[in-house]
């Protein structure tokens, strides 16, 4: 296994199980002597070297695993094959310090300390974590023992992979936890690995055709199997279509880099009940090769009913509120109209007032074609045909003029944020536009009945124009903050608003690609911030 495969465990890791599992044998040193020629171990000026030749070096070579010899200057005087092996049969191991062949710092100094500690204690040691000695990484056990050859004191260090029993732990938890989740999980094969630079469509065709592997049995549920065996060998594009858009859908995600990926899915099962699923893809690349495929699919169909049922309830209270209000301003009006009409019908009345009745019949009529003539404009503000290219800056000073309509009372404020007047171009329809500023500046004097501060910033962001609008009024609540662009909504006292005003202006900008956004604080002011797309961009 690899490293980017190798579970991965904290370094800190290493020091706390070496103290989990110190394990004291006694303080005696285990005397060798025996295993050698008397001549060897009584001369005391013999090569720990040679002894490779006699029945300990014999045996230690036999041994499967990385043996040293080491001694209390921590330099390696003996070592086996395996540990040959380990290190790569690296040149000049005798003589080199053991921990230095340990490529983390933290765990050199957790070696070196242990066998110091075999050395100054003579007692065993059994140590375990994290290993790098050569490569590749593993969930090592080191044990070290104190040993005398002759007059002479070393450490005997045996390392044990136990890389395999780890990632067989680790496997079987991943595998349990797949397999509680709720969410389906799948891992698909490919025909063979492939690098991410590879032609699109040899990389589609080994993707689409890639086999389900194993998985949990969420995922075999979702597909409409009891158990994921039923679906072992079944291809990605047959579990993974994504209908109409299914190859554009894989297309554009190879050109991407094979990068985590979401896409929705409305599907009908055999009892031709709708659902819908979450489905995400993830490659598992190493190194820049592809080795497979991960799916999770998650079954959202009972949170998109409840988004649907939520929406409907929304439209219907939309609904309500709008035929409401257009009820309410239209029978103001009607009822103007009414009262004035039976007073004309009397023959006892004078020229004047019959005029003055008139006069009442005819504002009132026009009132109510002026609330008709919002509402449509609110509903239908399209405009395509009547679009040219607009200068924005004349466009709000004309709204400005018309808005504050003589108030002395107001200070006003225009910047251009290094923008020139010419250089503020717009598509749309000017009389729009003229008519979502005058909108916007009518709600902000009515926001300042004695008088405040206006102010209006141009400036460019981007691919857009940014004009916002701040006042120094009383603000808006903050419970009133998502209703003030619905029809008919309005927290301005009885008679001093219809509130369509901010309804139509946000739907003439979404008609010219543009947006609407408001911060407020109460008592202190509000600014409204209108987006709109840059002529030519």
């Amino acid at each position: 296994m690899n490293e980017r495969q190798l579970p991965t465990f904290e370094e800190d890791q290493f020091n706390e199980v070496s103290k989990k599992n110190l394990e004291t044998a006694g303080t005696e040193t285990i005397d060798l002597d025996y295993l050698f020629h008397p001549e060897l171990t009584e001369s005391g000026s013999y090569d720990v070297g040679d002894i490779r030749h006699e029945a300990l070096g014999k045996l230690l070579q036999a041994v499967p695993l990385p043996v040293f010899l080491v001694d209390d200057s921590l330099r390696i005087k003996l070592l086996n094959r395996a540990a040959q092996t380990i290190l790569r049969e690296a040149p000049g191991l005798i003589g080199s310090s053991l921990p230095s062949h340990f490529q983390s710092s933290n765990v050199r100094q957790k070696v070196l300390s242990a066998i110091k500690y075999t050395f100054q204690q003579r007692k065993s040691l059994i140590v375990e974590g994290r290993l790098r000695i050569g490569t590749p990484p593993i969930w090592g056990r080191m044990h070290v023992r104190s040993v005398r050859i002759g007059p002479r004191r070393l450490a005997l260090v045996l390392i044990e992979d136990l890389t395999a029993e780890k990632e067989l732990v680790v496997t079987q938890k991943y595998r349990k936890l797949v397999h509680l989740v709720p969410v389906g999980i799948a891992e698909f094969g490919l025909k063979h690995p492939f690098s991410r630079d590879l032609d699109t469509a040899e990389a589609l065709d080994l993707i689409m055709d890639a086999k389900l592997l194993d998985g949990n049995r969420s995922f075999a549920i979702m597909q409409g199997y009891k158990t994921i065996e039923k679906l072992q060998g079944v291809a990605l594009k047959t579990l993974f279509p994504f209908q109409v858009k299914g190859e554009d859908y894989y297309r554009a995600w190879i050109d991407q880099g094979l990068p985590v990926s979401s896409v929705e899915t409305r599907e009908v099962d055999r009892s031709q009940e709708v659902g819908y699923f979450e489905n995400v893809l993830i490659s598992n690349v190493e190194e820049d090769r592809v080795l497979g495929i991960w799916a999770v699919r998650r079954d959202i169909t009972n949170q998109r009913r409840l988004e649907d049922r939520v929406r409907r309830s929304e439209k219907i209270e939309a609904l309500v509120s709008l035929a409401g209000g257009i009820a309410h301003e239209i029978r103001n009006p009607l009822g103007i109209c009414s009262s004035a009409a039976q007073f004309l019908m009397e023959d006892d009345i004078s020229s004047e007032l019959r005029k003055e009745y008139a006069e009442k019949i005819r504002s009132s009529v026009r009132r109510a074609s002026e609330i008709i003539e919002d509402l449509l404009c609110f509903a239908r503000p399209r405009t395509e045909s009547d679009r040219a290219p607009v200068r924005l800056i004349p466009t709000i000073r004309e709204a400005l003029r018309i808005g504050l309509n003589n108030r002395p009372e107001y200070e006003i404020e225009l910047s251009l944020s290094d923008c020139a007047d010419e250089e503020v171009i717009v598509m749309g329809n000017v009389g729009l536009l003229q008519q979502v500023f005058r909108n916007l500046f009518i709600n902000a004097f009515s926001a300042m009945p004695s008088g405040g501060r206006l102010t209006i910033s141009v400036e460019k962001t981007g691919d857009e124009f940014v004009v916002r609008i701040s006042d120094t009024g009383c603000g808006i609540e903050e419970k009133d903050l998502g209703r003030i662009f619905d029809p008919f909504y309005s927290a301005a006292p009885k008679g001093k608003g219809v509130g369509l005003g901010l309804s139509i202006a946000y739907s003439i900008l979404k008609e010219h690609s543009g947006n609407i956004e408001v911060q407020s604080k109460y008592q202190e002011g509000s600014t409204f911030s209108v987006r709109l797309p840059r002529f030519g961009i």
